[in-house]
C-alpha cells in the first residue's frame, strides 16, 4: 500500500508523495523527446530545452501540441492509474479527475513561462478539489514551485490579491495551455511566507486548490517540464456537470468495489 503523508496535507496544504510506479510518467517523459525530435528538435536533457534554436510562436507551438497530445493519449490519467493508492489514500476510493489538464515549460528567466503566485479559489475553483503537479524533470532550487503552508485553511480576506493585465484572450493557444486572460496575482506583503518545494521526477505535489501556490519566474539554469492534473473526491460538493471547451471538466474515474456493484445492479434493472 502506498503512504502518503495525510497529516502533513491537512496542516500544511501541500503533501510531497513517491510514486511507486514510473512507468507511464516515463513513457509521458519519452513522449516529450519525440514530439521534440519530430520537429527536428534534439536535447539530451529536456531540462535543456531553453538552448535550442526557439522563437516563442515555435515554443507556444509545442507547448500547444504536447498538451493536446497528452489529452489525446491520456497520459496524466495513466500516472494516476498506475499509482492510484497514492491518490486513494488522500481522496478516497470514488474519484472524478479533470478531463484536460495542464502542460507546463519554464525557461529558466523568463517570467512569461509562470502565472505568478495565485490561489485558484480566485478563479472559482474549490478547497475540496486537488491539484496534482507532475514533474518531468526534476523541481529543485530555483525552478520549483511555491506554496504558503497553512494558506489552504485561510479566509479569502486573509490572502488578498491584486488584479493584473493580460494580452492574453480568452480561447486563444495561450489560454488552452493554462494562461489567465484576467490575471489575479498574490499580494506582495504575503510573499514573504513562501517556501520551494522540491519535487523528483519519482515524486508528485499534490496541494488543495486553496493552498497558494506558483512561480513567478524559473531562477534556476534548466527547464522545468511538468504537468498538473486535478482530483476531486465524488461525493465533494461541486458541480460535476461543469462544462468547459465543450467538454466535461471532470469524468468519473475510480470507484470504490461497493459502488461497482451498485452501478451494475442499476445498469442491469434498468435494462429491464
Amino acid at each position: 500500500m502506498a503512504f502518503t503523508d495525510i497529516t502533513s496535507f491537512k496542516e500544511n496544504g501541500y503533501v510531497v508523495a513517491d510514486l511507486y510506479n514510473r512507468s507511464s510518467l516515463d513513457k509521458a517523459i519519452d513522449f516529450c523527446f519525440f514530439c521534440l525530435k519530430k520537429r527536428g528538435l534534439e536535447v539530451a536533457s529536456l531540462e535543456d530545452y531553453h538552448n535550442l534554436p526557439l522563437n516563442e510562436e515555435l515554443h507556444t507551438s509545442i507547448q500547444v501540441e504536447l498538451t493536446t497530445k497528452f489529452w489525446e493519449l491520456g497520459l496524466q490519467k495513466a500516472i494516476i492509474q498506475d499509482n492510484i493508492d497514492v491518490f486513494r489514500h488522500l481522496l478516497g476510493e470514488d474519484l472524478y479527475i479533470q478531463t484536460q489538464p495542464h502542460f507546463r515549460i519554464s525557461r529558466p528567466g523568463i517570467d512569461s513561462d509562470n502565472i505568478g503566485y495565485h490561489r485558484d479559489t480566485w478563479y472559482g475553483a474549490s478547497a475540496y478539489e486537488v491539484s496534482v503537479s507532475i514533474p518531468l524533470t526534476p523541481m529543485r532550487e530555483g525552478s520549483a514551485l511555491q506554496v504558503i503552508p497553512g494558506s489552504h485553511i485561510a479566509s479569502e480576506s486573509e490572502i488578498p490579491y491584486e488584479r493584473g493585465s493580460s494580452e492574453i484572450e480568452k480561447g486563444s493557444e495561450k489560454h488552452l495551455v493554462g494562461f489567465a486572460y484576467e490575471p489575479l496575482f498574490l499580494d506582495k506583503e504575503l510573499y514573504t511566507g513562501l517556501i520551494e518545494v522540491c519535487v523528483e521526477p519519482s515524486q508528485v505535489l499534490m496541494f488543495s486548490l486553496s493552498t497558494v501556490h506558483g512561480q513567478v519566474i524559473n531562477a534556476s539554469q534548466k527547464t522545468r517540464f511538468s504537468t498538473d492534473i486535478r482530483l476531486v473526491s465524488a461525493s465533494a460538493p461541486i458541480d460535476f456537470g461543469r462544462v468547459v471547451r465543450g467538454k466535461p471538466y471532470y469524468e468519473f474515474f475510480s470507484s470504490s468495489p461497493a459502488n461497482e456493484i451498485g452501478k451494475k445492479y442499476e445498469s442491469a434493472n434498468r435494462t429491464r
